[in-house]
């Protein structure tokens, strides 16, 4: 039986492996963490959800350069 997640397929094989399976599953979730961490340190404005590059693009335009910018302005006068 193969489940499909949404970075990695897991086999049989590493289902039956479970010191393997909970091993590979804490270092991807280490992963993910660091990598949230970083995107909240960035300040910018596209490493927030539900803004995309474009909208940064638009928000700087209107003279909202940053994460820190956005949250003074607040988001119901940004947009």
């Amino acid at each position: 039986r193969i489940v499909p997640l949404k970075y990695y397929q897991i086999d049989d094989t590493l289902w039956r492996d479970e010191q393997q399976l909970f091993r590979l599953s804490l270092l991807s979730w280490q992963s993910a963490q660091r990598e949230k961490n970083c995107r909240r340190a960035s300040g910018r404005l596209k490493d927030l959800p539900n803004i995309s590059f474009h909208m940064e693009l638009q928000l700087i335009h209107a003279g909202i350069p940053d994460v820190r910018t956005l949250r003074e302005v607040g988001a119901q006068e940004a947009w």
